[in-house]
């Protein structure tokens, strides 16, 4: 099966397989949360069914300075220095 893997790729796996196939093996590592950050997580997006997963935290992140900045106010409560 071929989808859209984002706006510079493609992402071919088996039929029925999507991003939530990684979820099952985390959830055996005792975490107490799994984060999801995404950009392209409304239906029919390739980041919406591991976004919508109810054994997700989802975040729709816009850059990767976007992704940084969520992650420091979610992991990092001191505010970052920057110039």
């Amino acid at each position: 099966m071929f989808s859209s893997g984002g706006l510079i790729s493609f992402d071919v796996f088996p039929e029925g397989w999507d991003k939530r196939l990684c979820l099952d093996v985390l959830e055996g590592e005792g975490l107490d949360a799994i984060y999801f950050f995404g950009n392209e997580t409304s239906s029919g997006g390739n980041d919406y069914e591991i976004f919508n997963d109810p054994r997700t935290i989802g975040f729709t992140v816009y850059s990767p300075e976007d992704t940084a900045r969520h992650c420091r106010e979610i992991f990092f409560k001191a505010p970052a220095n920057e110039s």
